[in-house]
């Protein structure tokens, strides 16, 4: 058995020296005592060059660095430590490391100063311990900075919301009491901190987003410096912490926007929004605005997420442009083809019917070819020219009973068709009145259901369904057949100018319809899809808003 005599010679300085940790001994006019070999390696000194010299003679502020608060939060801490003897616990700190080329090193830490006393009571040492969390700063600064939100976050927003804006309170009421008792304030600070750092890392973890929450009467309760650095180059305000949404916004109209969003939201809707602001510089925001409810359900104030798009929307702008641009040239080619198509056709025509007799089997195919293929090139052009005038024509919506609309389509296309005893049509129910430009829609039914004839023809009977889906903010209509099927492999074909997927001497068409409906719903803020299997059919889905 070890005896206490023995214990007594334990090396202690050998210990210390070799412990697991980053630590520093410091006297009480702070010259360097002792350091663990941990802290050595991680400030990349050795013990020879800093024991015995004033820590902060050893561990400056990086000169280059203007904003450096490194010295004087440590000082401030181990202030406290000698005229309180007690401990100290410091919030995350940047405090960079001088390398032995005299350059420095961003380091970030996560200190604790605690007093050592003698028997008297009396300060004996200082123990400066240290976290390096360099690495965690480093990983928080580097996250994506445009990572979807997922499920599981939509599902967490309300908790975090409602704790964001508790800590945000706490703070405030700390804040009131510090001003009462100066004991109370001590203790008080010291948690504001801590709480406020948490929530500070938090709300800047993405700097791409401008986020801010506000109580009922429009104070901001949490922000991050995006959204203050935002809003200084818009209005040349300075925002902070108790500030007034009304205050900060200088702009009157800009002003009646945020409030009525804000409002919408304190009335409990989640909303989405896309709107320039800004007095001295104009900026297109997307923004997100989201109520904060307590445990009671009760809506506490609001959470704003807001990010800047207006790159995006330039861009979106120079697209509509480049389009009309396209559109222009494509109505121009289409008009330019008619004069030689013509020609062609009457030639061959006159070729045809004046000179035909004289013609061996050979030449009048060719004559025949000559014009079959005019005639597709005519309705290739004819559908070149619709797909042109879309792109500047103007919605004529209204409200019609689409029931009413779709019925007489549909059958008027099947006595076309011709051979309508094959054709089994079933309409179902089309939902009532939407809201739509007829001219436009019409189109649409008459393509998508021309097509189901089509590719329908050649099974025994033809099924043709259609029918509506009802859904919260649109309505699904679709067409449905039992025809040929394609395979969705190249489902992203369908709706391109120009393409199909089965060949001319199959079924016949000019592969514009579907482009020429795509653009048609487009312009209706709605959605157009396909599903469809090989030999056993297909059905096209599109969306109109409700």
């Amino acid at each position: 058995m070890t005896s206490v005599k023995s214990l007594t010679n334990l090396d202690f300085q050998s210990l210390f020296e070799n412990a697991p940790g980053l630590y520093l001994v410091l006297l009480p006019d702070l010259t360097i005592a002792g350091a663990s070999d941990d802290y050595l390696e991680a400030t990349l000194t050795q013990r020879d060059q800093i024991c015995g010299h004033e820590m902060f003679e050893v561990f400056p502020d990086n000169p280059d660095d203007a904003g450096a608060t490194g010295v004087a939060n440590l000082r401030a801490s181990l202030n406290y430590v000698i005229q309180n003897l007690k401990e100290h616990t410091m919030a995350i700190q940047k405090y960079d490391i001088r390398k032995p080329d005299g350059s420095f090193e961003v380091r970030y830490w996560s200190p604790v100063n605690r007093p050592v006393l003698d028997d008297r009571g009396k300060l004996k040492y200082i123990i400066h311990r240290v976290a390096d969390v360099s690495e965690f700063i480093q990983l928080k600064e580097d996250q994506d900075k445009y990572k979807a939100e997922t499920q599981e976050l939509k599902h967490q927003q309300v908790h975090w919301e409602t704790e964001q804006f508790r800590r945000a309170q706490e703070i405030q009421a700390i804040n009131k009491d510090l001003m009462r008792e100066i004991e109370r304030r001590k203790i008080a600070e010291s948690k504001a901190v801590w709480m406020n750092s948490i929530l500070q890392s938090t709300i800047e973890s993405n700097r791409d987003v401008l986020m801010f929450s506000i109580d009922r009467e429009f104070n901001f309760l949490a922000l991050n410096s995006s959204f203050k650095q935002a809003t200084f180059q818009a209005y040349g305000t300075d925002v902070h912490t108790g500030s007034n949404l009304r205050n900060i916004i200088t702009d009157e109209n800009d002003r009646e926007k945020a409030i009525t969003n804000c409002e919408k939201s304190l009335e409990g809707e989640y909303h989405v929004t896309i709107e320039e602001f800004g007095q001295l510089n104009r900026f297109y925001f997307e923004t997100r605005y989201n109520p904060i409810v307590d445990e009671d359900n009760q809506i506490i104030g609001v959470t704003v997420f807001s990010t800047n798009v207006t790159d995006r929307i330039k861009s979106e702008e120079q697209i509509k442009n480049l389009n009309k641009e396209l559109e222009a040239f494509s109505y121009s080619v289409s008009h330019d083809l008619r004069a030689p198509l013509r020609a062609i056709n009457g030639y061959s025509t006159v070729l045809q019917e004046d000179h035909g007799p004289r013609l061996d089997d050979t030449g009048k195919k060719i004559v025949e070819i000559i014009r079959t293929n005019a005639t597709r090139m005519g309705q290739l052009i004819d559908d070149l020219l619709k797909f042109s005038r879309l792109g500047r024509s103007e919605l004529a919506k209204s409200s019609l009973n689409m029931d009413q609309f779709v019925q007489p389509i549909a059958q008027e296309l099947i006595d076309q068709a011709g051979n309508g005893g094959r054709i089994k049509l079933d309409v179902g129910s089309m939902g009532g009145p939407a809201n739509f430009d007829a001219n436009l829609i019409r189109q649409v039914w008459t393509n998508l259901i021309s097509n189901a004839i089509k590719y329908s023809s050649k099974k025994e009977e033809s099924v043709i369904q259609l029918g509506h889906i009802d859904g919260s903010h649109e309505r699904t209509y679709y067409v449905k057949d039992n025809g040929v099927g394609f395979d969705m492999t190249y489902a992203d074909k369908l709706f391109g100018v120009f393409q199909r997927l089965h060949k001319a001497k199959e079924f016949e068409g000019t592969g514009v319809g579907l482009a020429l409906c795509k653009r048609i719903i487009d312009k209706h803020g709605g959605r157009i899809w396909a599903e469809s299997t090989v030999d056993v059919g297909s059905t096209f889905y599109f969306t109109l808003p409700v």
